[in-house]
């Protein structure tokens, strides 16, 4: 590990001990302070006395926040080629995605839990809602972002559609695509969490809500700690993607010319 490394596990290490400290400075001062915003001795008592039901809970909605964000990235990638294939369409599809982001989602979550039924497919389809635009909105910068000459250039050989999409706009819109998903990761534990509010009878979102009902803050706080550190977690994963060679240009060894 390198010097950064140790100096950034140190600056967060006495992040988390002054955290510690103030609480519990703050918890003999107020006796009601663990109704409010529970102490991280508290928060580690009750992880301890519950790791089953976290785990569990933490399985199911971890479930749900990737198949909704694969459905998204389905989703984003097909409307993206549709596109693309068919030019006379886009100004269509450019109105219906800016409008399905100003479409009340939450309150789309009863009703597709009636439909299909209080599952993961249900779940799935309000993450996938809620996610697949900044996905999509990847893929569009990528391809408004590639060289002209490139496009000339891959013209001249006359390609396919399929074989132009698999080696010249796919490589090209990966890395902005990455970006997206990024930005999607929150916004797929958003969609997990609201649809677990809306029917779920587990789930990350249904601890949040029992702890609530039971006055339990540190129910509540615990499976939030764990939604943060589920986003993180999958945010670190995409951003060692992004940083690899395979995936920072249309070149390598995907290139359209070798191909000919």
């Amino acid at each position: 590990m390198k010097a950064s490394g140790y100096k950034k596990i140190i600056g967060y290490s006495a992040v988390v001990i002054a955290i510690c400290v103030a609480s519990e400075c703050v918890a003999t001062q107020f006796r009601t302070y663990d109704l409010f915003l529970p102490r991280p001795v508290t928060l580690l008592r009750f992880f301890l006395n519950n790791p089953a039901q976290f785990f569990i809970a933490s399985i199911y909605t971890c479930t749900k926040i990737l198949a909704g964000l694969v459905l998204g990235l389905i989703v984003a990638t097909a409307l993206s080629l549709a596109g693309v294939w068919f030019p006379s369409i886009r100004p269509v599809l450019t109105r219906v995605t800016l409008w399905s982001q100003t479409m009340p989602v939450p309150l789309l979550s009863p009703l597709l839990g009636l439909a299909f039924g209080y599952n993961l497919w249900s779940a799935s389809i309000v993450t996938a809602l809620i996610c697949f635009f900044p996905v999509y909105l990847g893929w569009e910068q990528g391809r408004m972002a590639l060289p002209l000459d490139v496009s000339l250039l891959a013209a001249s050989y006359r390609p396919s559609r399929i074989t132009y999409t698999r080696h010249i706009l796919l490589p090209a819109g990966f890395p902005y695509a990455l970006l997206g998903v990024k930005g999607a990761i929150n916004l797929a534990v958003l969609g997990a969490v609201i649809a677990e509010f809306g029917a779920a009878s587990q789930g990350l979102g249904r601890l949040m809500v029992r702890g609530i009902r039971e006055l339990s803050p540190a129910q509540s706080w615990g499976a939030m700690l764990i939604l943060v550190g589920i986003a993180a977690t999958m945010a670190v994963i995409v951003g060692r993607i992004q940083r690899s060679d395979r995936f920072s240009y249309i070149g390598g060894p995907h290139d359209f010319s070798s191909n000919t």
